[in-house]
């Protein structure tokens, strides 16, 4: 027959029972204050970001991008990412994703989106879990149209003068003629 505990021994135990509860309650708090900095993070970005996996489905998707397809974040969580930012029923030959899937590689591609009027560089970047396997990944987009028509702009300036860009080669002047 087991020995009855004494009065000492249960609040002993008890006590253990309730500091690894606050422990426990105290990891949990750290762990959704991280979470939410990192949703916070996540949000801040100024680019387009989503978490795709390997079936098309977006895991995750930023704020930036939501807005910019117009839907609230919550109705994308889910979804084939394809039908919301591509526009089409399966991924398009073009897709970023589709080409890291197959090869596990990141991708990247400069476009022009017609239907925001905007040029972008979009990535996608491998995600691989705890044993190397690959199981989605990193769909980023950033409006690269300031850069676009400024580097235009640029060499239509150029062209208009005739010139040639100037630059320095181990301290002799090129580019000009001194005659």
């Amino acid at each position: 027959m087991a020995r009855k505990l004494t009065y000492n021994e249960l609040e002993q135990m008890v006590n253990e029972i309730e500091k690894g509860l606050l422990e426990y309650k105290r990891a949990n708090e750290d762990a959704l204050k991280a979470i939410e900095e990192l949703a916070l993070i996540f949000n801040a970005v100024p680019g387009h970001i989503a978490v795709i996996d390997s079936q098309y489905r977006i895991m995750r998707i930023n704020k930036s991008l939501a807005d910019k397809l117009g839907y609230p974040l919550e109705r994308l969580v889910g979804e084939l990412c394809y039908k919301y930012i591509c526009k089409a029923d399966h991924p398009p030959s073009s897709c970023l994703h589709a080409k890291m899937l197959n090869d596990g590689k990141e991708h990247l591609v400069e476009t022009y989106n017609k239907k925001f009027g905007t040029n972008l560089l979009v990535t996608s970047s491998p995600i691989y879990d705890d044993e190397g396997r690959l199981f989605g990944g990193v769909h980023a987009a950033r409006d690269i149209t300031t850069r676009k028509e400024t580097e235009e702009a640029s060499r239509e300036s150029e062209a208009k003068r005739g010139e040639n860009p100037i630059y320095f080669v181990k301290g002799r002047h090129h580019g000009q003629t001194n005659e």
